[in-house]
């Protein structure tokens, strides 16, 4: 090979060379570049679940906490922004962080664990010195609880989770007479307390947003699709009003007087009273919801609270069952039919819903030797699963939250 040809070679060998060095170079590049992109993108999304963590812990010391308005300071930058907001107790929380030149925003809502939750709820199974069982024609089906025991006679179903504090099954006759059809897990040593302050904190959400009636011994209030009808005697005549106007954050309380109720409901609501609610006539929802089915499209939702008692009235309208659908709930006392052991066989409660009650009331009695009804209702309790993502304006809290949905 002669000189010329030598040279070429060696020239043409360096080129090679010198192609996969820059080519290694932009690969090496490249990789660092990568590198510190996923760096930045993990830091970034890490300080804003931090955020998410900063604002649910204050959140389950203080259902009211908002984050300061100005950014947080992470690893000595002003680098994480917090939000929160409240829509009918459901908090949308959004954190936003920046590390590098990465932005990173993670979206949590969550909700305050709620006794709308429950199908059934009662912290003692009778009042003091009564005794009432679930019989062979009552039904629950939702999760169940009551800090009592449980006293079954002929075969009582219920479908759903079901816990208990007292633990015990009490059977009238015997296990093989009496024990109850449970669907589901059946756990006991479960306490879970009512709280003092539930009616208090639905009257001042109604004296700020919301609708408050004082001064009166009765309010006679009826659901209208979107509007409302109220009177203070039953002989007056109503008085509408487009729902919206008179309560924009969907509560109305009745300060020192009953609540009588009835109607055809749109929307989410909460209504109650410091003293009690009687319940005149069917209380349904405009768009009847599929029970079964948690993401019914139905925004139709009602709480009827009471500081003492929720009441179906003996009265004409009642005599031959009565349709509710609501989550109830009662702090001192209990949700019961009017002279229960008096009025003549009125078919069944049909609820769609649920009951939170401090004490369990009855709505009726029974043979104890046929199980026939003897005077009022039959329970037909069906819980409606909408309630597992869905709560009544401001209804009482279990103090506890979960989470519904987290978006990064």
């Amino acid at each position: 090979m002669g000189g010329k040809a030598a040279l070429l070679l060696i020239l043409g060998y360096s080129t090679i060379l010198l192609t996969v060095g820059l080519n290694f170079n932009r690969v090496s590049s490249s990789a660092s570049d990568n590198s510190i992109d996923y760096f930045e993108t993990t830091m970034a999304k890490e300080i804003a679940k931090s955020g998410i963590n900063v604002a649910s812990s204050n959140i389950s010391r203080d259902a009211g906490w908002l984050p300061q308005s100005t950014p947080y300071s992470y690893l000595g930058e002003d680098n994480l922004a917090i939000t929160v907001k409240d829509t009918f107790g459901i908090k949308t929380v959004t954190s936003t962080a920046i590390y590098g030149d990465k932005i990173k925003t993670v979206e949590v809502k969550i909700v305050s664990a709620s006794f709308s939750e429950y199908a059934y709820f009662s912290d003692s199974e009778a009042p003091a010195g009564q005794t009432i069982w679930w019989t062979e024609k009552d039904s629950v089906w939702g999760p169940f609880h009551t800090n009592d025991v449980l006293r079954v006679t002929r075969h009582p179903y219920f479908d759903g989770p079901t816990t208990s504090h007292g633990g015990a099954l009490i059977y009238k006759t015997d296990a093989l007479a009496d024990a109850p059809s449970i669907v589901g897990s059946y756990n006991t040593g479960v306490n879970i307390a009512i709280p003092t302050d539930g009616i208090a904190g639905l009257k001042t959400k109604a004296s700020s947003g919301g609708f408050s009636f004082s001064g009166q011994p009765t309010v006679f209030m009826q659901f209208a699709g979107d509007s409302i009808k109220y009177k203070f005697n039953s002989t007056d005549p109503f008085t509408t009003v487009l729902a919206t106007d008179l309560s924009s954050n969907g509560t109305i309380f009745v300060d020192g007087g009953d609540l009588r109720i009835s109607g055809t409901v749109e929307g989410r609501w909460s209504i109650g009273s410091n003293q009690s609610v009687y319940i005149d006539d069917d209380v349904t929802y405009q768009s009847i919801p599929d029970y079964t089915d948690k993401y019914d499209p139905s925004n139709d939702l009602l709480g009827i609270l009471a500081k003492d008692n929720v009441v179906v009235t003996d009265n004409a309208a009642n005599s031959s069952s009565v349709n509710i659908h609501a989550a109830i709930y009662t702090e001192e006392g209990g949700f019961h039919a009017e002279y229960y052991d008096t009025r003549s066989v009125s078919g069944s409660i049909n609820l769609i819903g649920g009951i939170t009650q401090k004490t369990r009331l009855a709505v009726g009695t029974f043979d104890s030797v046929t199980g026939a009804s003897k005077t009022g209702f039959r329970k037909n309790y069906k819980y409606d699963s909408r309630l597992m993502r869905m709560v009544p304006p401001y209804y009482p809290s279990t103090n506890t939250f979960r989470i519904l949905s987290w978006l990064e």
